[in-house]
């Protein structure tokens, strides 16, 4: 009997079961022992080997070093290509608890789209976008990996680039994975963004079709329904559809318009996106059943006579010249709700889309009060120019760093007294907002947060709110891991960052196409934006009392 059948028929006894796994490993076991890493072909490996050395390619440059003379470990002849082979039994026992997961959770998706993809080195699980940070879910998956895998020495998450968000787990014994599985989003050809303006413009639909009554998700659905069957006014357009849908409340007639480009278009009206777009449709129903839309003056105005209330959902047009994403008219004129500037779960406030040294001096003058240095102007207008990488974010460091410099020589940033501080936060908020709204008047920010909504006021309220929570401002620079420039505004009592101005670059290599520069919120600042918005809803309350 061979040593490697010997052990085989040990292990069996010991267990009384094996796997082809174990069969890998013992037999890789014998192999050491009887030495096949030291045969006469590995000991004369590193003599035979030829130079990479040559000349040089079309587009490349030339090998000018010998590879190592080492050599790397032989894994037994045929063991590489047994180890690759999918675990179907595995894949289907991770793919029934993923469906069971979901069935209970949001029995909206269609369990169909599910599925297990990807080599055997890493196998993929396609599920919505919203399901896959679920806790309930990761549970499910390494509740399987645990059962299947009773030996192993460890089950270690795995998370997404963020660095926060966990998406699989991966299952080793010592340093070999036995199996590594991850959640991945489907549907990511949709921009959610476009597609939740057209969701809040049916919600308002269906809000002024109805007043009195409660929006639900289902009526909203069924307008986007009702939409789908009109004619398109952008028919001779492949790039986008313009659809408008006409009713009547008693003598007011209402109108709901959106346009949007073709492939957004149908991620909102095609039921089969609903289940991945679910909290969109949960925060424009919060919105339009928690806000007063039809409010008393807005409704005794109604009733004085016959009205035209137009609710438009515009996606494409005018992209350029307007940040306002829906809009209310009644009778041809802005309503007090007016103007939407809706944030889908974005942080993205603003962004400077160009290298033009006007633009990002301007951003920054707008935010801080103070322009970079125009000794720096120069020097970026040469590297935006050239286009090479290296040089604009070195410029790109030059202009964050300054600004930040001379802040903090201004002496309302060394003050503890946050009435100190007012003029200082107004003018970052003013420009926070210029960022978000492109300085047009009058327009409303909401954000839709997980199924919940908030309305980002940027006014009087804000300052009552930072003293209440005792709030001492800052201002940091740092970079990225590649050396992209940042500007954090932050709380230094807490430490937590409210506002972030980033810069990145467009294009591959060391060859940029364009500069950005992006004013970003965070989590910390809508909450804080939030309580403003309660305040002001509070104290216009007493004041109708």
């Amino acid at each position: 009997m061979a040593n490697w059948e010997k052990l085989i028929e040990e292990h069996y006894e010991k267990k009384g079961k094996i796997d082809a796994r174990t069969i890998y490993e013992l037999v890789e076991q014998v192999l050491l022992e009887e030495g096949y890493q030291d045969s006469d072909i590995i000991k004369k490996h590193s003599s035979m080997r030829l130079s990479t050395k040559g000349t040089k390619k079309a587009g490349g440059e030339p090998f000018d070093e010998d590879p190592p003379k080492a050599r790397s470990k032989s894994a037994p002849a045929g063991f590489g290509v047994l180890e690759e082979e999918v675990d179907a039994e595995l894949d289907a026992k991770v793919l029934a608890a993923t469906k069971e997961f979901v069935k209970a959770n949001s029995p909206d998706v269609n369990l169909e789209d599910i599925t297990v993809y990807g080599d055997p080195k890493l196998r993929k699980i396609g599920v919505p976008t919203f399901l896959r940070q679920e806790a309930g879910l990761m549970d499910a998956l390494k509740s399987v990996l645990q059962t299947s895998f009773p030996d192993a020495t460890a089950i270690n998450t795995l998370l997404a680039t963020d660095k926060s968000t966990p998406i699989g787990y991966v299952v080793k014994s010592g340093k070999r994975n036995l199996a590594k599985y991850v959640y991945k989003p489907f549907g990511k050809n949709i921009n959610k963004g476009d597609i939740a303006e057209g969701i809040l413009g049916a919600a308002l639909y269906v809000k002024f079709m109805n007043p009195e009554s409660k929006v639900t998700d289902s009526a909203v659905k069924k307008v986007l329904e009702m939409i789908s069957a009109k004619p398109d006014a952008a028919e001779n357009n492949p790039k986008k559809v313009d659809k408008t849908l006409k009713g009547k409340n008693g003598v007011d007639e209402i109108s709901f318009r959106v346009a949007l480009s073709t492939g957004n278009y149908e991620g909102l009206v095609d039921p089969k996106w609903h289940s991945e777009l679910s909290n969109h449709y949960k925060s424009a129903v919060a919105y339009v059943n928690g806000e007063a839309i039809v409010d008393e003056a807005m409704q005794l105005e109604m009733d004085k006579n016959p009205n035209v209330i137009e609710v438009i959902s515009d996606g494409v047009s005018d992209q350029t010249g307007t940040k306002v994403d829906v809009q209310v008219k009644v009778d041809g004129k802005f309503t007090k709700l007016g103007s939407i500037s809706l944030k889908a779960g974005s942080k993205t406030m603003g962004q400077v889309g160009s290298g033009d040294w006007n633009k990002l001096s301007g951003l920054l003058s707008d935010m801080f009060g103070v322009k970079p240095d125009s000794a720096l102007e120069e020097p970026w207008k040469t590297a935006v120019s050239n286009r090479e990488k290296a040089a604009v974010i070195a410029a790109g460091q030059a202009v964050y760093k300054d600004i930040v410099d001379e802040l903090a020589t201004d002496p309302e940033f060394r003050r503890d007294n946050p009435e100190d501080q007012v003029d200082v936060i107004q003018s970052i908020m003013y420009g926070v907002r210029k960022a978000a709204t492109g300085g047009e008047k009058g327009v409303l920010l909401v954000d839709f947060d997980g199924g919940d909504y908030k309305v980002l006021n940027f006014d009087d309220k804000l300052e009552e709110v930072f003293e209440r929570v005792d709030f001492e401002l800052g201002v940091e620079y740092t970079q990225s891991g590649s050396g992209f420039p940042k500007i954090l505004i932050k709380d230094v009592g807490n430490k937590k960052t409210l506002i972030e101005i980033r810069m990145r670059v467009e294009g591959k290599g060391e060859t940029i196409k364009n500069v950005r520069h992006y004013v970003e919120k965070t989590s910390y600042l809508g909450k804080l934006l939030d309580i403003a918005e309660r305040l002001e809803k509070k104290e216009d309350s007493q004041e109708e009392k």
